[in-house]
């Protein structure tokens, strides 16, 4: 079943909208997060960012045309969550980095 209007999230989850997100999420929520969890090696972290997928999927929920879609769409929603949360700690890092050597050359001045 594909909605025509692929752009618009749904307002309101119909039952029949419902029951389809409960499947989805009964058969993917284990898979993707262990699939995150070896990913970012930290199981809690793996827990959040899976349930940030699945908040995903309510807004495409109805867009998949086939279940391998909707596989694919979960792994691939879920890979750029991984690389999304790497950026943060990358950047982090360096922000870190640079605070000493910030303050070294204020001393300096």
């Amino acid at each position: 079943m594909v909605r025509k209007d692929k752009t618009q999230p749904f307002e309101t989850l119909t039952p029949e909208k419902d029951r389809e997100l409960k499947a989805i999420v009964k058969q993917y929520r284990e898979v993707i997060t262990i699939h995150l969890c070896r990913a970012m090696r930290d199981w809690e972290l793996a827990q959040e960012l899976s349930a940030d997928v699945f908040i995903d999927v309510i807004v495409k929920l109805g867009t998949f045309e086939s279940p391998a879609q909707t596989r694919n769409w979960l792994f691939l929603a879920a890979r750029n969550k991984a690389v999304s949360e790497f950026r943060k700690w990358s950047v982090e890092r360096r922000n870190k980095k640079r605070v000493p050597a910030c303050q070294q050359l204020e001393r300096v001045c």
